[in-house]
């Protein structure tokens, strides 16, 4: 009786054997792949870090104007001749046409 439970146990535990150990290989993959993620997450990270800091010097007025002046645009109290341009005044409203829909418009 005991022998027969023996030969039945050995096959059982050599394919619990073999399960556990496609398991563990299973999980050693995963864990390669989550290390190559989380080295691939801060390379990205500092590349961001680095591209925010190259961001800085180009952002703002001051930049635009740093780079205007560089490729041979001049400011406006600096330029020989400049125009100011108003916007029109506002039309004369239309003689009331005896009825209808009214609409006023703001001319800014």
């Amino acid at each position: 009786m005991i022998r027969r439970m023996l030969l039945r146990a050995v096959p059982a535990y050599l394919v619990l054997a073999l399960v556990l150990a496609a398991l563990g290989a299973q999980n050693q993959r995963l864990l390669a792949e989550e290390l190559a993620l989380i080295d691939e997450r801060e390379r990205i990270r500092r590349e961001g870090i680095a591209l925010r800091a190259e961001a800085t010097a180009v952002q703002g007025p001051l930049a635009v104007a740093r780079w205007a002046q560089e490729h041979g645009m001049v400011p406006a109290p600096e330029a020989e001749t400049s125009e100011h341009v108003l916007a029109l005044p506002a039309p004369e409203p239309a003689p009331d046409a005896g009825g209808g829909v009214e609409v006023r418009t703001v001319w800014r």
